[in-house]
């Protein structure tokens, strides 16, 4: 019975997901491709970091 729930709980956050990312664009406007452009930004500083980090442990 748990896994019943635990399926239907995981689909229900899935639908909710996909709805958000739907409306997402039609809420934001004009500031959304700022917002975009800058977690690109800092998710390629964040990897950069992470492999120099990763080079510095096994060298």
């Amino acid at each position: 019975m748990k896994k019943n729930d635990l399926s239907e709980a995981a689909s229900n956050m899935l639908i909710f997901s996909s709805v958000s990312l739907a409306v997402v664009p039609f809420l934001l406007g004009d500031r959304l491709i700022p917002i975009v452009t800058g977690f690109m930004r800092d998710g390629g500083l964040m990897i950069t970091h992470l492999s120099d980090y990763v080079q510095w442990l096994f060298s």
